[in-house]
């Protein structure tokens, strides 16, 4: 009877055994895939992104919530200014930077679910001059525009289906954070398993040499083409995404990716590479070289999630180091030159009601002075609370100020509001003219020529 029961026993453990030796066989081989270990890599610095964006759930009021909103900007270029009197594209950009800090601008987002009524509107004036005086509206799955000095009443341009990507476990936020997965998942996807090279090497780690598997991709002007239009397609084949883009930024499910547009010159690349141990795949360096020309620029990082070292190489020379550090509500990086001098640092912090962001550093030629925060304040539970958004900017190269000044975006969201436009009125929209047609599929154009000019 012992011996039939440790006969049982025996079997048993060996079915485990082998179920385990099975499972973990099929584990590595999965993770030693070079697709997998780039697509845990992405999903690594997307969460990390989005650990510190994520906005804590006492003020997400769900889908029935009112915006209202002023955003302001006080911009100066040395650079745009100095160029702009011989140079028409610095005309442009010094003149739309004038401007913009010139607007006054004032935006509403107005959201009832129970009974399916959207509304947003933005009023952009410089002085006296109406920019853009818009209004969007959704009611009983129909959509609505108005714009002053185009359409005197709202025009009915047809079906909505906002709503319908709304319910009880599916909120607003759910779809924000569904599509950002989903952007995420479409650049893991759009570099096919074949296209990566796969190299056996060795790497100098803390002053020892240790055997590693090399992954690499390299990025030109032509293959990036291609990966912008397989993450188009990618989004546009996915069913919710459709629902929830055609309604949000419908622009987006018919965009094409420019074949003439060059992003990258044609002696230009970027290499991207991951080191990782020969046995558990852990990745130990990660490494990014740019070739232009001449010139070789390498970005290297050596660590994990939580803690390492940054180089900058330029044509085979160390420029800079930096040491890195993270937690859950901290990110910090201090940057040192080539001899060992502290020039700068950049640090992110969250806590339970702000996130900050400083960037502080006097390189070679070049300064940069960055600082950002989302403050929320006045909160009132379930009731309403104010959120500030500033950023401070100046960037400098050697003496020329390239751009300085300050953003801010003040925003009140509240829980108790109303919603009650006037549709009666409408017009639909295969009764308007051709001539405002043209005007409305031309208003963005319209707008940014105005812009760049004074």
């Amino acid at each position: 009877m012992i011996h039939k029961l440790l006969k049982r026993i025996f079997f048993l453990l060996f079915v485990v055994i082998i179920i385990g030796l099975i499972y973990v066989g099929l584990h590595f081989q999965k993770i030693s895939k070079k697709q997998y270990i780039l697509s845990t890599t992405i999903q690594e610095i997307g969460n990390k992104i989005y650990q510190f964006t994520e906005m804590k759930s006492n003020y997400d009021f769900q889908d029935d919530f009112q915006v209202t909103g002023t955003f302001s900007s006080n911009l100066t270029s040395e650079e745009f200014e100095n160029k702009s009197t011989y140079d028409p594209i610095y005309y442009q950009r010094n003149s739309l930077i004038n401007n913009l800090s010139k607007m006054d601008t004032k935006i509403v987002l107005k959201q009832d679910k129970k009974d399916n009524k959207l509304f947003a509107s933005i009023k952009e004036s410089i002085g006296e001059e109406s920019i853009l005086d818009a209004k969007y509206y959704v009611e009983n799955a129909t959509k609505y525009y108005m714009i002053n000095g185009l359409f005197d009443n709202y025009v009915n341009a047809g079906n909505s289906t906002y709503f319908e990507t709304l319910s009880k476990e599916n909120t607003t936020k759910d779809n924000i954070d569904y599509l950002y997965q989903l952007v995420l998942e479409s650049i893991e996807k759009s570099i096919y398993e074949e296209e990566i090279k796969s190299y056996d090497t060795e790497v100098l780690l803390n002053e020892n040499k240790i055997p590693v598997k090399q992954i690499s991709v390299k990025l030109t002007d032509k293959y990036i083409k291609r990966i912008l239009n397989r993450i188009l397609n990618h989004i546009k084949e996915d069913e919710k995404a459709n629902l929830i883009l055609s309604n949000v930024c419908p622009s987006i499910l018919t965009a094409e990716v420019d074949e003439n547009k060059n992003y990258l010159e044609k002696n230009e690349s970027y290499t991207f590479n991951i080191y990782v141990r020969k046995i558990w795949f852990e990745p130990i360096k990660y490494e990014i070289i740019h070739l232009k020309n001449d010139t070789q620029e390498i970005f290297t990082y050596e660590g994990n999630k939580e803690s390492g070292l940054f180089y900058y190489s330029y044509n085979n020379e160390v420029k800079y180091t930096a040491n890195y550090a993270s937690s859950q509500k901290m990110i910090e990086i201090l940057v040192f030159n080539s001899k060992n001098e502290p020039v700068g640092s950049i640090k992110v912090e969250k806590s339970s009601n702000s996130l900050t962001a400083n960037i502080n550093l006097n390189l070679e030629k070049k300064s940069i002075d960055l600082s950002y925060s989302k403050i929320f304040k006045k909160y009132q539970k379930n009731k309403s609370y104010l959120r500030e958004n500033n950023l401070s900017i100046k960037i400098m190269n050697e003496d020329t100020i390239i751009l300085n000044g300050t953003i801010h975006l003040d925003v009140e969201v509240e829980k108790k509001f109303t919603i009650n436009e006037d549709i009666e009125s409408s017009i639909l929209m295969s009764t308007i003219s051709s001539d405002q047609e043209e005007r409305f599929n031309s208003l963005y154009d319209n707008i940014k020529t105005r812009l760049e000019r004074e």
